[in-house]
């Protein structure tokens, strides 16, 4: 936001525009970029033991992590991009010699940072 409390006239018009550039920058820069594609959400329900590597996968294969529900296991809500859900389900399994698996919640369009894609 930028706030005036006067006119302006000693800075002219080019002190008004390196001040109007910079908070248009500032803003921009705070902002960050989304990225906007279709994600398969899912639940993976999982042994605490299974847990943190269940997170690493989950990076490794591009998600983002979600909530988290704590109780006698983990559900790890997740985002993953469409691509590569069904890798990671493979994974999961592999992993867990079929004692965990992803279930499809259903698909969405989201906006993420990109710096989690």
């Amino acid at each position: 936001m930028v706030t005036r409390y006067f006119g302006g006239i000693l800075l002219g018009a080019g002190g008004l525009v390196r001040a109007y550039t910079q908070s248009a920058k500032d803003a921009l820069d705070a902002a960050g970029i989304s990225v906007v594609r279709r994600w398969v959400e899912v639940a993976v329900p999982c042994p605490y033991s299974f847990f943190e590597r269940l997170k690493l996968e989950l990076e490794a294969h591009g998600g983002v992590l979600g909530e988290v529900e704590y109780a006698a296991d983990v559900t790890v809500h997740a985002l993953l991009p469409e691509e590569r859900a069904e890798a990671f389900s493979a994974r999961l399994t592999e992993l867990a010699a079929g004692g965990v698996a992803a279930q499809v919640c259903g698909e969405s369009f989201q906006a993420v940072p990109r710096t989690q894609v």
